[in-house]
């Protein structure tokens, strides 16, 4: 019994050297970029779209479909669904077409080429 313990504790010790002794390998600290945030003119004051939300409704003001906006950004489809979706629910609108009208109206179009020109 003593001498399984014994045996036990040794291996014990040598894993626990082992590992304290090992280099620590630490992955590098990915720095997020910073969010960029367009906010909206009336009648959305004080809201905003991030930048993916609004290249994503950019292009659908463009006509593009889901599929060239995906393309066009490297995202899935359903990850553009996803994205005008929630605008649509940021901004209480129903439909993309709704969305779309009540952004033209906003000028959305031109706050967008200004950030997007700023942050390129």
């Amino acid at each position: 019994m003593h001498n399984n313990f014994s045996n036990n504790h040794n291996q014990l010790s040598s894993l626990v050297n082992m590992l304290l002794n090992k280099p620590e390998v630490t992955q590098p600290k990915k720095n997020p970029s910073p969010k960029i945030r367009i906010p909206l003119s009336e009648p959305f004051h004080g809201q905003y779209l991030t930048l993916r939300e609004s290249q994503c409704v950019y292009y659908a003001m463009q006509k593009m479909t889901i599929q060239e906006t995906a393309n066009q950004l490297s995202l899935s489809p359903r990850t553009v669904e996803f994205y005008l979706k929630r605008i649509r629910t940021k901004l209480n609108c129903t439909r993309k077409k709704e969305l779309i009208d009540k952004l033209e109206n906003a000028n959305f179009k031109n706050r967008y080429k200004q950030y997007s020109n700023l942050h390129h």
